[in-house]
């Protein structure tokens, strides 16, 4: 296979049948993905605040004063949890959007690729194109 050679039209235009076959259905997947990833890390950025103000209420409603020692350890804790949410929920949201960004794009996109397949089935059938 001669990488220099140039492909036929027809060899073309069946890579960009291939393509398309593939588009659509991986658009549709990329688009639930990102819906997915969104709602299970904003899920779990509430869980872990949930998590983080119980621990904090606990550690507050001690009947005796708590040694400082302690509430030195749950306020590192909860800010150490706080952070960690965060920083998830924004690795989260970056993948969604950036999954979701793709899907629409496979999904709705390759309108050039749509019209150069259903202009070249009409040319080798021996029908004009509409306008030309």
């Amino acid at each position: 296979m001669n990488p220099f050679r140039r492909r036929s039209d027809r060899e073309f235009v069946n890579a960009v049948r291939r393509n398309q076959r593939f588009r659509r259905p991986a658009g549709a997947v990329l688009i639930v993905l990102g819906f997915a990833l969104l709602a299970f890390h904003v899920w779990g950025e509430v869980w872990m605040r949930r998590k983080a103000l119980q621990l904090a209420d606990a550690i507050s409603d001690m009947q005796r004063p708590a040694p400082a020692e302690i509430r030195d350890t749950s306020a590192i804790v909860t800010y150490t949890i706080g952070f960690w949410s965060g920083i998830h929920l924004a690795q989260g949201a970056f993948l969604g959007t950036i999954s979701l960004v793709l899907g629409v794009q496979l999904r709705f996109g390759g309108r050039k690729d749509r019209l150069l397949i259903h202009h070249f089935d009409l040319a080798t059938n021996g029908q004009a194109p509409p306008g030309a």
